[in-house]
């Protein structure tokens, strides 16, 4: 199985807070609940800590 990675661009300009906050807070989402991790069998940590 392959792991791809996945980064919140910063670089560039932004047209608001708001679009950082947006845009930041749904990494942050993915990266809690949805990313393949390795030390976890290739599972997403919401999928590993629910057994």
């Amino acid at each position: 199985m392959k792991c791809s990675r996945r980064s919140l661009s910063i670089s560039g300009t932004w047209p608001s807070l708001t679009d950082v906050l947006v845009e930041s807070s749904k990494w942050i989402g993915w990266y809690n609940s949805r990313r393949l991790h390795s030390s976890l069998d290739y599972r997403p940590p919401r999928e590993a800590h629910q057994d």
